[in-house]
């Protein structure tokens, strides 16, 4: 399902961004996690998941992870 749903995003929609590599939905916030944490939950370094999928895997191992905001600029307005 995730490859129909990619499929869909990229050409029917024209969406050109990150696809999730579990469920074919745009990855639609930009976040970040230590490299040891991605290994333990992917098995492996590479590959894209959106946040609520990144939860779905560490709930199945038992785990929970805490999102907090972190400020890194000021966005300019034109």
């Amino acid at each position: 399902m995730a490859r129909v749903r990619a499929f869909w995003h990229h050409v029917v929609r024209g969406y050109s961004y990150e696809i999730c590599g579990e469920c074919g939905r745009p990855v639609e916030q930009v976040w970040l996690t230590d490299n040891q944490l991605w290994q333990d939950v992917m098995g492996h370094e590479g590959g894209l998941l959106c946040i609520p999928c990144f939860d779905a895997e560490l709930e199945d191992r038992g785990l929970l992870v805490r999102w907090k905001p972190v400020v890194e600029g000021r966005a300019t307005r034109p």
